[in-house]
This record gives C-alpha cells, sequence and structure tokens, in this order.
C-alpha cells in the first residue's frame, strides 16, 4: 500500500526495495512453498509466468501443425483439482500449478509434457478422456456406466476394458507428446517423469486411483514411450539433413515412417513433398538450369545436388512434381495459411508454366498479392525475368532484396556441397570415422519400417555419427559442434549448415 503523503523518491525507494525483496523470497523458498505462500509473488512475476505457458502451448500448437480440428482454447484457470484437463474445445490448465513451476529452471520442459500430453488426447480424438486430465482427479463412475443402479452390475472384465483403454490412451499421448514437445525445441519426455511425479506430491494424489492406470503404470508408460517418441524425432531430424544433402530415398523413408505412425502434421507433409520436387527437379536438364524458392520446413533451404535413387518412386520428372503438389496440398488441407506449402505450390505452378509466359505473369500477380516472404517474391520476380530472356546484368540491382536463391541464379554460384574428396580423408586419418572421433561409446539403433534400411548413432557433445545403411551401402554422417569446427579444414570442402551445427557426409 502506498501512502499518499510520501514523496515521489520515497515511494520509488521502497518499490525497488519490494521488488528485491520478493525476488530474494522466491529464490529462497522451494517450488511448493511459493505456492502456499503467494504473496511472494508479484504481479509482474505471476504474469511472467502465464505469459511463458502461453509461449510453450502455442510452440506446441505450432509444431503439431494441424487446424482440423481446430486447435483447443487454452484457459488457465484458478481451480485447484487438476494441473491441466481438456474438454471439447478448451485446454485447463491451473493457477496452482504454474505458480508451483514458476521458478523451477525446466519450467518449459516440465510444461510442455502436460501441456502436449493434454492436446494428444484432442488430436487423437480420446473423448473417453475429456474431463479427467493429467492426474486422473475426476470420478471414475461417470464414464463407466451412469445408468448402473450398482457396481456390481458392472462386470469385472467391461472394467478391465475400460481400464485397459485408457491406459491404451496415456501411452499414445505420451508418445504423441513426446515427438511433437521435442520436435517444438523442448525435453519433454527427459522430464515427464518428474513432471508426473510433482504433480502427484502437490496434488496429494493417491497412488491407485480407481478406474485409472496406477501411479507406478503411469511411470512405465513414461519410460516405455521414450524412446518410440526419441526415436520419431531423430528420424524427422534425420530426414531433414537427408534431403539437404539430397538424399532424396533415405529422406522420404524417414517421413513416411513418421506418417505411417499417424503423425500427422503438415510440416512433415511438406518435407515429404519437398523430397519428391527436388527430386523431380534433378531429373529435369531444362528444369534444374535454375535454383527455384523451394520452402523446406525448419530452417533448411532447398541448396541441394542430387543423389540418384532406384526406389523412389520412379525417374519421371513429371509423376516427382506432381506427387510433390498432392503432398502439399495435403499440408495445406491441414492449415490453409501454412505459407512454405503455399509457397512450394507456387514454384510447381512456375515450372508447369516454364514454357508459357503468358501464364507466368499471371502466376506472378498471384505471388505479388500473397502472404509469403518479399523475399521470396523478389525469388519468383527474378526467375520470371531470367525465363524470359532478361539480361543477367540488368537484374543486380534487385539481387539484395532476394534470398540465396536469387544469389545463385544471377551469379552462377556454385555452393560447396556435402562431398568430401578422399584426399581430406587421408590427410585426417578419417579411415575409420569412429576411432578418428574418439567416440567409444556404442551405437544405438534408430528404428525404421524399412528392413534394408539401418540407422545407428553415436551422440556425443562435440561430435556426433550417423551410420546410414540401406542395402548393404554405407553412408556416415558427422555432425560438429561449431565450437570445434576450426578442427577441420572445411574451406575448399562441402558441408551444409542446419540449425546450429556443421554436418559432413561421406561414403567408405
Amino acid at each position: 500500500m502506498i501512502i499518499k503523503n510520501l514523496n515521489w523518491s520515497t515511494t520509488m525507494l521502497k518499490k525497488k526495495l519490494l521488488i528485491i525483496s520478493l525476488l530474494v523470497s522466491i529464490i529462497t523458498f522451494g517450488q511448493n512453498e511459493i505456492y502456499q505462500n503467494p504473496e511472494v509473488i508479484s504481479d509482474e512475476i505471476h504474469q511472467n509466468c502465464e505469459q511463458k505457458v502461453k509461449e510453450v502451448y502455442q510452440k506446441i500448437i505450432s509444431s503439431i501443425g494441424n487446424n482440423f480440428p481446430a486447435p483447443p482454447n487454452l484457459v488457465i484457470t484458478k481451480s485447484k483439482k487438476s494441473p491441466a484437463t481438456i474438454s471439447s474445445n478448451k485446454i485447463f490448465i491451473e493457477e496452482k500449478y504454474i505458480l508451483h513451476l514458476c521458478s523451477d529452471p525446466n519450467f518449459e520442459d516440465k510444461l510442455s509434457y502436460v501441456i502436449a500430453h493434454e492436446l494428444a488426447h484432442h488430436y487423437l480424438d480420446h473423448t473417453m478422456m475429456y474431463g479427467i486430465g493429467l492426474s486422473y482427479a475426476s470420478s471414475f463412475d461417470q464414464f463407466i456406466d451412469e445408468k448402473s443402479s450398482s457396481e456390481e452390475e458392472i462386470s469385472e472384465i467391461k472394467k478391465l476394458m475400460v481400464i485397459n483403454q485408457r491406459k491404451a490412451c496415456e501411452e499414445a499421448a505420451d508418445k504423441y507428446a513426446g515427438f511433437y514437445g521435442q520436435i517444438a525445441g523442448y525435453n519433454t519426455m527427459g522430464h515427464a517423469k518428474s513432471a508426473l511425479e510433482e504433480i502427484y506430491a502437490l496434488y496429494s494424489l493417491k497412488n491407485e486411483i480407481k478406474g485409472y492406470p496406477s501411479y507406478s503404470e503411469r511411470l512405465e508408460i513414461i519410460d516405455s514411450k521414450f524412446n518410440e517418441a526419441k526415436n520419431l524425432s531423430k528420424l524427422f531430424h534425420l530426414g531433414n539433413i537427408m534431403l539437404r544433402l539430397g538424399e532424396y530415398d533415405l529422406a522420404k523413408q524417414c517421413f513416411e515412417y513418421i506418417i505411417q505412425n499417424k503423425f500427422i502434421s503438415r510440416e512433415i507433409y511438406n518435407n515429404l513433398g519437398t523430397v519428391y520436387l527436388l527430386y523431380g527437379i534433378s531429373l529435369s536438364k531444362e528444369i534444374s538450369k535454375f535454383q527455384y524458392p523451394i520452402f523446406i520446413d525448419y530452417q533448411t533451404r532447398a541448396e541441394v545436388e542430387a543423389t540418384r535413387s532406384g526406389s523412389i518412386l520412379n525417374n519421371n520428372p513429371k509423376e516427382l512434381i506432381n506427387k510433390a503438389r498432392e503432398f502439399f496440398k495435403t499440408a495445406r488441407t491441414l492449415d490453409p495459411k501454412y505459407l512454405p506449402s503455399v509457397q512450394n505450390l507456387y514454384v510447381i505452378d512456375l515450372i508447369d508454366n516454364i514454357d508459357n509466359k503468358k501464364e507466368r505473369k499471371k502466376l506472378l500477380s498471384q505471388i505479388s498479392e500473397s502472404d509469403i516472404s518479399n523475399q521470396y517474391k523478389i525469388d519468383f520476380e527474378i526467375l520470371n525475368d531470367l525465363l524470359n530472356g532478361k539480361n543477367k546484368k540488368k537484374l543486380l540491382n534487385k539481387i539484395s532484396d532476394g534470398s540465396n536463391t536469387s544469389e545463385e541464379n544471377l551469379s552462377d554460384l556454385k555452393i560447396n556441397r556435402d562431398k568430401i574428396d578422399k584426399d581430406w580423408l587421408k590427410k585426417n586419418d578419417i579411415n575409420d570415422p569412429f576411432e578418428f572421433m574418439g567416440i567409444s561409446m556404442p551405437f544405438e539403433k534408430i528404428t525404421t519400417s524399412n528392413r534394408s534400411l539401418k540407422i545407428k548413432e553415436k551422440l556425443h557433445d562435440e561430435y556426433s555419427i550417423y551410420e546410414i545403411n540401406e542395402n548393404n551401402n554405407s553412408l556416415y554422417l558427422i555432425k560438429i559442434h561449431p565450437s570445434k569446427i576450426d578442427d577441420f579444414e572445411l574451406n575448399n570442402h562441402e558441408y551444409i549448415r542446419y540449425k546450429s551445427d556443421i554436418y559432413l557426409k561421406f561414403r567408405p
């Protein structure tokens, strides 16, 4: 309370001291004590915590990337029954739980599990789980048979079936949460068990709740789904890397495996479409003369050379590009406002009319009125001008406003790729990449649906190695942390950057 008679400077001093004392209090108090003593939470800190919740929620919604069904609305509630519940088109997160987590250094990771888990029930259509929540705080009886006069009328078999069904829902939800939480940038499953443990303690839940998987079973479910979710996210990551490296067949198999596991998102369909589009372009001498503003999601670029594949559909450019169109349309069905697929469909329209000046003019008008980035609009303009026979020198004034695609098209720049020459390998004693890296830990297997495709990895803080074997043909990827890039002589050698790391590819 501020006293009116105090002068301004005194008031400000007191405010500063109050803020300092609050911060000290928050650091001093344990997480449970933060909620038990809500007076130590200032309005500003409270708002910041809630803002974090909204940000985590939005990032996961974005990683899921589906608007069919439409995502539920986020509601922060003051109830104190369950940390999170979902009911038809709303997901409720309790203020009590938010304040409990607020000062936790793993706040976002733990919250990502809770939110993604509830969203999974929504997207997987687990209607029987609506209103139950992560903590299983709701009454069991209302979900069995509300018309039953007594529990004895419900057979033990029926009760067991319901419990098993709910257990299956929880297994699917954890796997779903782990995958989408991971690609959203959170260590979701790594903190899932501790999040659940804290929920049971905070809400004083019994280990055994009638009609639900027990607490120990829930922990077992997390353990069992941890590796599956992790495996899927690794394949998504490797699919993106393979796509950039021109290993189209390998990228295709990674993305298809994810879709086969019913993980459907706009990004996956977009990137799968890009596999077919890039491969189709690479097979046509006429089309491949130019670089195209193709959008590969998750901060990748379509600057690749083709590695010919014997099993990816066929070697007919037209059919490959038509297949790409189908995948981009599917991505747009999942999210009509998803601009990467909009942009990629424009690329296909341009290719389809590569010899039709009149139709390309109409297309450029559509592109200029679209919501895609201005730099990509410039890419399309420059590309259209080149197709019309305009002199490259006359277009150089536009180059700074476009992306790298325009730079390549106007400068005839040959981008360094992934091929590592044998002299460099010998110089650096990379006859055995595992020995060179000094990584002695055993390989971990990455599961795929194709028996002929075997993927293994050795993960290290500074270097990681992926061994990819398809039909007894081996491919190695070396991931290098940027801090170690000076150990390699890469100026005259080809490599790619993906997010914050460097990737080298070579075949023995």
